[in-house]
Order: C-alpha cells, then sequence, then structure tokens
C-alpha cells in the first residue's frame, strides 16, 4: 500500500397542535462572503456520461478501470442518487479490498466546485481531492458517507480561482467493508453570491438540528448522567471523537443553567489509549451521584478493558441494566459508603416479559419528578447524511417525566423550551387539510380506531426511509392534543395542549395554527 498524499382513516375527533420549528439561516448549501465571480470550465467527462474514463487517467493499482463507469440506479439501501445515466462507482471494478487513484483532466478552479460522493467513510484512505498542479498540494479533499447513495458536497474555491487544478478519487482502503469510494457531477457552477460569514458557518449546517444538542465533531449515543449540580445541568453523553462513527468511548460534557442552552465542556472520560481498529476499548453508559458529605459529583460507568490488546490492564465490569436471553431486567445494588466505593447487590428490582426486548440498557431508579434526554439516532441504516460534516448523533429537548392517565409514563418538553422562542409569532388562521396533517417533507398521521400515530419519513429526502408508529392517549372528552418540535433534521411529537384542530365530513379543520421558531440552543 502506498502512503497517502494527506494523512389516514376519516378523523372525527378534536386535536390540538403547537409546531415549534427553527429558521433556516440559509440555502442547502452555504456559501462564504470570500466567494467572488470568476468561474471555468470544469473538467473532462465530469459526469462519466461518456459511458468510459475518457478525460480521466488511472494513475495507480487497479482500483479503477472502464469498469468502474456505471449505469446501475439502486442498491439494497436505495438509488445511487447519481445526477445522470452514469457515475464511478469505486466497487466495480475490484471490489472494496482494490486500491488505486484515478486523475481528472486539468482544468482552472473557479469559485465554486460542486460534486456527489459516495462509498466508504475514512478521510485519510479514500476520498475525493482537489490537486494544485504546480505543487501537488491536496487542497480540498472530502470522504464518503459508509453508504452507496450519493451526496453533493459543495467547496469554496474563490481562494484558488484561476490556479490549474486537478481532481485525484483516491483508494488507499484494503477494507472488505466500505473500501471504496464513489464519485459523480464534478462540476464548476455559477457561484451563489449569498454573504455568510465565516462566524456563522457552525449555525447555519443545513443538516445541524439548531435547538438539540449535538456534537460539534465526531459520535454521540447515550445519554448519560443528567443532573443539577452547583446550580447547573450537567449532561454527559457516550461519544467518539475522531470520527462520525461509533468507535471507542468516551464520555463528552455539557453543562446548562437552563438545560435548554448547552456550553461545550472538556471531554468527562476517555478510555485506554486505543491504537487499533479492533480495540473496543471504551467508557461506556452509567450515571451520576452527587456525594451528600463532600458534595462532589461521583460519575458510574461501564469501563470496558479489551484485554487482547490492553494485556496487563485489570478489567472492571459493574452492570447494572442486563437480561437473561428473553427478558430484560433492572439489577438494584446499594450503597452505604460515604464515598460511594462500595455497593452491595440487593435483587432484580424489576423485570420485562419479553415484549421490550432481551436486555435493557440504561435503567434509571430515581425519585418522583425527574428530567431526561434521550439519544435521537437510527442504528439500522448507513444513512447517516451528518457525517459528510464530521458528526452523528444528536439529544433530544429535556423533558419532564410525569404519570399519564392509563398510569403510563409520559414526557414532554420542560417548560424552558419556550425560552427558544426566536422571532416573532406566525398566525396562520383557520386552514384545511384533506387525509393526513402534512408538515414539510415526512407527515404525521393519527389513527383514532387504532390510537396510534405515524411518522413517515418515505419521501423526506437522504436519510433512513421508513414509517414508525407510537401508541396514542385521549381524553374522554376524546380530545388529542399535540406539540411538534421541528428541527433541521429531526422531528418530536408529543402530547400536549394548544391549537385545535377538528374534522367536519372527514376534513381536518386547523381551527388557528401558530409557527413559533425556535433559535439555537448553541447561544446563552
Amino acid at each position: 500500500m502506498k502512503s497517502s498524499p494527506l494523512q389516514g382513516s376519516l378523523i372525527k375527533t378534536i386535536l390540538s397542535l403547537a409546531v415549534l420549528q427553527t429558521p433556516i439561516l440559509g440555502k442547502a448549501i452555504p456559501r462564504t462572503e470570500s466567494c467572488d465571480t470568476s468561474h471555468y470550465p470544469g473538467p473532462i467527462n465530469p459526469s462519466f456520461e461518456m459511458g468510459s474514463l475518457d478525460g480521466w487517467k488511472v494513475i495507480s493499482g487497479n482500483a479503477f478501470g472502464n469498469v468502474s463507469v456505471s449505469s446501475e440506479t439502486s442498491y439494497w439501501g436505495g438509488s445511487f442518487n447519481q445526477a445522470g445515466k452514469n457515475f464511478l462507482w469505486g466497487f466495480a471494478q475490484a471490489g472494496d479490498p482494490a486500491v488505486g487513484q484515478l486523475h481528472s483532466s486539468t482544468f482552472k478552479a473557479s469559485s465554486v466546485m460542486s460534486f456527489l460522493v459516495g462509498g466508504g467513510w475514512d478521510p485519510v484512505n479514500l476520498y475525493i481531492g482537489l490537486v494544485r498542479d504546480s505543487d501537488g498540494k491536496i487542497l480540498l479533499s472530502q470522504t464518503g458517507t459508509n453508504d452507496e447513495a450519493m451526496i453533493r458536497v459543495v467547496w469554496d474555491t474563490s481562494l484558488y480561482a484561476g490556479e490549474e487544478v486537478h481532481i485525484i478519487v483516491y483508494d488507499n482502503s484494503t477494507s472488505i467493508s466500505w473500501g471504496h469510494i464513489n464519485l459523480d457531477d464534478a462540476n464548476q457552477p455559477l457561484p451563489n453570491t449569498s454573504t455568510i460569514s465565516s462566524a456563522e458557518l457552525y449555525a447555519i449546517d443545513p443538516i445541524r438540528p439548531q435547538f438539540h444538542y449535538t456534537p460539534y465533531q465526531g459520535w454521540i449515543n447515550d445519554p448519560a448522567g443528567l443532573i443539577e449540580w452547583n446550580g447547573r445541568h450537567q449532561l454527559f453523553s457516550q461519544f467518539n471523537p475522531a470520527a462520525p462513527l461509533w468507535g471507542p468511548m468516551h464520555w463528552a460534557h455539557a453543562d446548562s443553567l437552563d438545560a435548554v442552552h448547552w456550553r461545550e465542556l472538556p471531554v468527562a472520560l476517555q478510555p485506554s489509549r486505543v491504537t487499533d481498529p479492533r480495540d473496543n476499548s471504551g467508557r461506556f453508559t452509567g450515571g451520576a451521584v452527587i456525594d451528600k458529605v463532600t458534595g462532589a459529583l461521583h460519575l458510574h460507568f461501564t469501563d470496558f478493558t479489551d484485554l487482547a490488546f490492553h494485556p496487563g490492564a485489570v478489567a472492571e465490569v459493574m452492570v447494572i441494566g442486563s437480561g437473561d436471553g428473553t427478558k430484560g431486567k433492572v439489577q438494584l445494588y446499594v450503597s452505604n459508603d460515604p464515598e460511594l466505593l462500595l455497593w452491595e447487590y440487593v435483587g432484580v428490582l424489576i423485570e420485562g416479559d419479553g415484549s421490550t426486548g432481551s436486555m435493557w440498557e440504561c435503567p434509571n431508579f430515581f425519585l418522583w419528578s425527574n428530567l431526561a434526554i434521550t439519544w435521537m439516532g437510527n442504528w439500522p441504516t448507513s444513512k447517516w447524511p451528518s457525517r459528510i460534516n464530521g458528526w452523528a448523533g444528536s439529544q433530544s429537548v429535556t423533558r419532564e417525566l410525569f404519570l399519564r392517565e392509563d398510569g403510563g409514563l409520559g414526557s414532554k418538553p420542560i417548560p424552558e423550551v419556550a425560552n427558544l422562542a426566536a422571532g416573532p409569532v406566525k398566525d396562520l388562521g383557520q386552514r384545511n387539510v384533506s387525509g393526513t396533517i402534512n408538515r414539510g417533507s415526512c407527515c404525521s398521521d393519527p389513527h383514532f380506531a387504532s390510537k396510534t400515530l405515524t411518522l413517515d419519513t418515505t419521501r423526506a429526502g437522504y436519510g433512513q426511509s421508513g414509517k414508525w408508529s407510537a401508541i396514542i392517549s385521549t381524553s374522554e372528552n376524546n380530545i388529542l392534543n399535540l406539540d411538534i418540535l421541528i428541527d433541521r433534521s429531526s422531528v418530536e411529537i408529543f402530547e400536549s395542549t394548544d391549537i385545535k384542530i377538528e374534522a367536519l365530513g372527514g376534513e381536518v379543520v386547523f381551527n388557528n395554527i401558530t409557527l413559533t421558531p425556535l433559535g439555537s440552543t448553541w447561544k446563552s
């Protein structure tokens, strides 16, 4: 291997709906104010519509060849999303383990460059790069998303406008899974002249939620240790800072005065040094408790050390959530130790009937009245659009737990979420909608006969496509109340009280719709 140059039924009831929505501060692809209007033609055969690699040159290896140019339209996960008929499929020529380099023809850089990229995520060994001819320097690069479907990337190349450059398709990955890179439609469009300062780029990431906690970069999953300490809410999350993929688990840390506006803090816990990608050592999910004597904050977590890679280490694991292969269980421990270091096993606190899984994770046993945050992420898919921007995973808004009328456990946004209101409230007045209640490119569909609410994302663009249903409850007077929080790449739906929607003759009538724009959770 060579080294890398860079490392619906009829509705006959009354509903209530509150829609809280974040404003989009720019178009799908933000532009920086440094862009000028320099424009030149791009490379020869930019979309591989010649059906071959004409205009491109194989520099090394066997990863690329004419078989790489494919007209396939779909794979096991859906559409390839190519721009025309053909595209460069890095797998087609010789499979995943093959390596090689492919160069485009030379062209002058414009102010903007655009292309579609897919394939494996590996910034060092798999990427599309822009190379300056004069010194061979890689000016910009972009890896894939661990998905065949391609996503549009736009580069601000105004700093290099007029310089002679070429595109490199770089594959130095010998991985048998996602060891390839896809490319299509590498062109230089006329630039968008909108002006957005560099300081706003973080806030205007078109996919990043604006009032939900996300990592600046890397991966997060389970929230852990949500607790109020010294007047501030502490939030920890399972975290891999190195990549927008699951990996060696750290604990990310953020705090907040109102559990709405978060401040990023240094990593709280990190695992033993991991140098081998097969090493699964990490500081896994746990909780937080305040020492009643000293007032110190204690973190309890599952410490897993892979002894195959750390033979001299002592592995210690404390298991609270568990299962017996057929049903989940919660194991109870108690401590009378002032320092909370010694714990005695009591027994099984509660166990399931098998309908909620064979193993329970992350249980929480608490005195009544508590706050909770949940992780928003979908495991059974390779479609994580945010990976293209270097991050993955989001936490829900902070929720208040309560007992429902049927005796079950419910959750609702904490009142402080109202502090996010930014800009004038828009009153749309009365509106009629036939059939499904729609909002944006996904829809929620209440079925009162079966008491279910279904979220349908089959037409929501790139991302996981599917339908998800939840059991809903109605009060004795047959009223359903909903709060819907819509962020850039998430939807949260809660039963609540606000705007009424009534159905007459099978048509849904919104007596009054009010939209409240929500601001950023990143600003105090």
